[in-house]
């Protein structure tokens, strides 16, 4: 779509690109290295000696992160260099995808062959999945929240910068009433009511979900124009007075059936001309370019990624109308999926793109 901005937070990627630097640079995080040379050159010595580092564990570190592109060596001195400073203004992100990877890498060492060979025993092994456990979300139980805290921190920063490339293609003006299924923190409900100020919210989510939800958008301006449904999308009762459905990166955690009946709920929920939104990463076929390492979490994933097709015939199977389908290039491909609700007696064919 011509017009739209570049996405500066896409320059994270070029510093995860592999398994060492990546690592490097988390520890240079940890340790505090990035923190001082963000403020000043110095040498590595003296950074040991401010650090109470190892001074030879200290070069190493530096060294590997010199080679990486996130630190250039003037004289005596070493700096963050200019792209590195520019994506570390993006710091959240970064270090949400280092744990994420680095939370992947025994399922990628030990269990590569199985995603290839057998999916499902790769899935039953799988520790990061682990983490995902949504049936600890359906209540507010102390251990329960902190558990699901665990992930949600992490679809709550993706959702951070994700939701704007979304949001840049969705003229929402004549749009009243928002229901986002599987809406997480409501992130992204937060940032569409930002840009239009005459927008209210339901976010649809599970009740541990909801209730971190709610604590992430508490000091929020646009908080009390947000409702939180706690409940399980496939059965709970939804709102029936909205004129825009959102799924954001919720349906490929769901077999086809279940995802066909979160979409038939969806169509219900909808006023006549509402408007049925889909995001999602697309299936993967050929990669443009060798995957950085905080790509990993997409790339082990990537065997629950669909095409636009299922989505476009499964609203055309339901009736709605105006179907376009568009691929959006980011770290890795999205599409973006879009529908309406006929009013009485209207009939349109669907397009893609």
């Amino acid at each position: 779509m011509p017009g739209l901005p570049m996405y500066p937070y896409l320059a994270v990627d070029q510093f995860l690109q592999t398994l060492l630097g990546t690592r490097a640079l988390a520890s240079a995080l940890e340790l505090g290295v990035i923190d001082v040379l963000a403020d000043e050159a110095s040498s590595a010595p003296a950074l040991a000696a401010r650090l109470r580092l190892d001074g030879n564990g200290c070069l190493l570190l530096t060294e590997l992160l010199r080679h990486a592109g996130m630190l250039e060596q003037h004289g005596d001195a070493l700096a963050l260099s200019d792209a590195f400073r520019a994506a570390l203004a993006f710091r959240d992100l970064m270090e949400a995808k280092i744990a994420f990877s680095t939370l992947l890498l025994p399922d990628l060492v030990q269990g590569l062959t199985a995603l290839v060979a057998d999916p499902p025993a790769f899935l039953a092994r799988s520790r990061a999945l682990a983490l995902f456990r949504y049936d600890r979300a359906l209540d507010t139980a102390a251990d329960n929240l902190a558990d699901t805290e665990r992930w949600l921190r992490l679809t709550t920063v993706l959702t951070r910068y994700e939701a704007a490339p979304l949001l840049d293609r969705l003229p929402l003006g004549g749009h009243f009433r928002l229901l986002d299924i599987g809406g997480n923190s409501g992130e992204l409900a937060r940032q569409a009511l930002a840009r239009h100020p005459q927008l209210r919210a339901v976010v649809a989510d599970l009740p541990a979900v909801c209730a971190l939800g709610r604590r992430h958008l508490a000091q929020a301006p646009e908080r009390a124009r947000i409702e939180f449904l706690a409940g399980d999308a496939l059965t709970a009762p939804l709102p029936t007075d909205c004129d825009l459905v959102c799924f954001k990166s919720m349906l490929h955690d769901w077999p086809e059936a279940q995802a066909r009946t979160l979409l038939s709920r969806a169509v219900a929920a909808l006023r006549p001309g509402g408007r049925v939104v889909i995001f999602e990463r697309r299936r993967l076929e050929q990669l443009a370019a060798p995957p950085a390492f905080g790509q990993l979490p997409v790339l082990l994933f990537a065997g629950f990624y669909r095409t636009a097709d299922f989505y476009v015939q499964t609203l055309t199977g339901l009736g709605l109308m105006g179907i376009e389908a568009e691929v959006v290039e980011l770290d890795l491909p999205f599409m973006l999926v879009t529908a309406h609700k006929p009013t009485a007696g209207a009939a349109a064919p669907h397009r893609q793109g």
